[in-house]
């Protein structure tokens, strides 16, 4: 029997720490100039991200913008629990918004898919589940050991999900562009990192949206199929997992928190696809720190909702 789609009505929240606009461009600018030859932070009204190269759902990242953490790995290690299928329109509801555009990672439905994949949510969805507009992708390892992206109608995931939830409105952004790496730390960490420095445990941070690989390879893993027998630790997990490198542009949608504010958060979370949208999967890093070059559009999250908490708990 198909699983039916869960109930979003076990949920936690809490409001999250958002920092003056003009300290933490200063913040990162620093931060970030220590691991990149060459950094821009800045504050301005994002250019219309419907456009290529980021072609998101809606134009921009504003209007009540918050984080959803649906579920989690518990619901996929050691085995995975099948019956954890979620609505993308359910979370926009049970974060209090009848309209979103939904940006963020994931995996896919298995039960629309018919195997495990890696989701990169990217869709205007309503609380009642109708579509607005949907650029949604998944990726799937093939049998053949190889890998591909597929756009996805669904509107639904399996297991987790951790996404930035907006009216999805045009206005000012936090962007990014940052060239050549000098250290070994990857983009998104290096972010986090430094505003785990800056801010603190008492003053948590939530940041969502989306980063655009201009130049260079990414690393990446994909999902294949849920494996027959239990995951039990990394090491079972790295090996079950499928690793690739994937040359630019490609675009990556997802969050990261400075810190946990005792919800058990996945503390960072990115998916993205290449532009031809034939390949894609969960980011780790860049393999390429001579030639690389990012750029982000971010929003900063009033609250983050913990939704189906995997441990079993409220999350409080």
């Amino acid at each position: 029997m198909e699983p039916k789609t869960v109930q979003l009505t076990r949920s936690s929240h809490t409001d999250l720490y958002v920092p003056d606009h003009e300290e933490l461009a200063k913040v990162l600018r620093d931060g970030l100039s220590n691991n990149f030859a060459d950094v821009t932070v800045e504050w301005t009204v994002s250019p219309n991200l419907q456009e290529p190269p980021f072609c998101l759902a809606s134009e921009g990242l504003c209007g009540k913008p918050v984080i959803a953490d649906v579920g989690g790995v518990p619901n996929l290690v050691p085995t995975p629990k099948l019956d954890k299928v979620y609505a993308l329109g359910d979370v926009v509801g049970a974060c209090g918004l009848e309209e979103a555009l939904v940006l963020g990672a994931g995996a896919g439905s298995h039960v629309d898919i018919g195997v495990n994949s890696e989701l990169m949510a990217n869709v205007k969805v309503k609380a009642d589940g109708s579509t607005c507009h949907n650029e949604t992708r998944i990726s799937l390892v093939d049998q053949d050991g190889g890998e591909h992206a597929q756009r996805d109608a669904s509107g639904r995931f399996s297991l987790m999900g951790n996404f930035l939830v907006s009216q999805g409105h045009a206005g000012q952004a936090l962007h990014i562009r940052v060239a050549k790496r000098t250290t070994d730390c990857n983009f998104v960490t290096c972010i986090r990192a430094i505003l785990a420095s800056h801010y603190g445990e008492r003053r948590p941070v939530g940041v969502g949206g989306v980063f655009l690989l201009a130049k260079g390879t990414a690393h990446i893993h994909v999902m294949p199929d849920f494996s027959p027998c239990p995951l039990n630790g990394d090491a079972d997990v790295n090996r079950w997992l499928r690793f690739y490198d994937v040359n630019a542009p490609m675009v990556f949608v997802g969050v990261l928190f400075s810190h946990d504010p005792g919800l058990d958060l996945r503390i960072e979370h990115f998916h993205g696809y290449n532009v031809a949208g034939d390949r894609g999967g969960h980011y780790h890093h860049d393999v390429t720190p001579d030639e690389v070059v990012y750029e982000a559009y971010f929003s900063l999250a009033e609250k983050v909702f913990r939704l189906d908490p995997a441990n079993g708990e409220d999350g409080q």
